[in-house]
């Protein structure tokens, strides 16, 4: 689905990723952790070729990192930035509009519309509320259910529980899990437990680099991951 070979990202003379390779198959929920400034955002916004420098990035079997981000969209990536970027004076409705940019989605709206208002049934009763009016989780909802409506082949999520109380944002966490069967997703996180117990495998940054990696489940059973991040001895 997605291979990740020495990327290197950065922004203007400062280089943040260095020499780091990943690979998201079909059916996974992959998850980024590490400390604030480790490089995390900036990965997932090199995947959509706004950060990318050098590496190899390949999609699909199709080689990307030279693609402008709007065709990288368009082949069906889809990326939910931290911060959410909604259009907060567009309706609720006009910002799921914008999300079904590419034809297919286009084509699906009306279906495409009615799996997202079925997943977050509070957009509905707020369809005609403008998006800036909406509480901190209802926002983050809004910007999930925004990139689903591309009909994405995968999607990237940017810190999602970021300012949400700790219940909403393991609903939100738990919710992103249950949607990996249908499309695979590269999460950034720093609710470091829950996505440990939720994610397939996981990658750990430090200072832009790869320092551990595998499967989920044994990261739990690792010292340094518990030590550092769980607050384990």
């Amino acid at each position: 689905m997605l291979e990740v070979h020495r990327l290197e990202a950065g922004y203007g003379p400062f280089q943040v990723i260095s020499d780091v390779s990943l690979v998201v198959r079909p059916g996974e929920m992959v998850a980024l952790l590490g400390p604030n400034g480790a490089g995390k955002t900036t990965l997932l916004k090199a995947l959509m070729g706004l950060t990318w420098r050098r590496g190899k990035i390949v999609f699909q079997g199709k080689s990307i990192e030279h693609l402008p981000p709007h065709r990288i969209a368009h082949l069906g990536i889809a990326i939910v930035l931290e911060g959410r970027s909604l259009f907060p004076e567009m309706t609720v409705y006009e910002n799921l509009l914008v999300g079904a940019y590419r034809p297919m989605a286009r084509q699906r709206f009306k279906e495409r519309l009615s799996e997202v208002y079925t997943l977050f049934p509070i957009l509905k009763n707020r369809e005609k509320q403008l998006a800036g009016t909406l509480s901190g989780g209802e926002q983050q909802m809004l910007a999930i259910a925004r990139a689903l409506m591309s009909a994405p082949k995968l999607l990237l999520v940017d810190e999602p529980t970021l300012g949400l109380a700790p219940r909403l944002g393991t609903e939100l966490l738990r919710l992103l899990s249950n949607l990996k069967a249908e499309v695979p997703i590269l999460l950034a996180e720093q609710n470091v437990a829950l996505t440990l117990e939720l994610a397939d495998r996981v990658y750990v940054l430090e200072e832009g680099r790869v320092v551990l990696e595998g499967p989920a489940k044994d990261m739990l059973q690792d010292t340094r991951v518990r030590e550092s991040y769980l607050g384990i001895r």
